[in-house]
């Protein structure tokens, strides 16, 4: 079931990130970045039962999503849920979607740093 859920991220054209690397990763994020806004969607997988999945307001549109400092959304979940829950948060523009920022966690930003610097960045094709 992860599997097809992996591949709708790819259908949607989200970009995928491994660390240290695609061949053996020890984590896995896929990041969708909002082009109305500066937003940026980020799921990371970290183990099989794990994941974590945010929203984080960029300060510039070309900004690093895995230096959080500013979130509007975070979930905790199995790697499934936490997709699911992630693609449906509001798109920017839609009166439902969240707006009320809160201050990344110091343990958010540590996780999020392990694809800050060397990671390999994958485009994969969509279709």
């Amino acid at each position: 079931m992860l599997d097809e859920w992996l591949a709708e991220l790819v259908r949607r054209r989200w970009v995928f990130h491994f660390v240290p690397n695609r061949t053996s990763p020890e984590a896995i994020a896929a990041v969708f970045r909002w082009r109305c806004a500066s937003l940026a969607d980020v799921i990371v997988l970290l183990y099989e039962g794990y994941a974590w999945g945010y929203r984080v307001v960029l300060p510039s549109p070309e900004a690093d999503p895995f230096t959080p400092e500013w979130l509007v959304y975070s979930c905790e979940d199995t790697p499934v849920r936490t997709i699911r829950e992630v693609l449906t948060i509001p798109p920017p523009g839609d009166p439902e979607m969240p707006t009320t920022s809160a201050a990344a966690t110091e343990a958010e930003r540590v996780l999020a740093a392990k694809f800050g610097g060397r990671r390999q960045v994958i485009r994969l094709p969509w279709g």
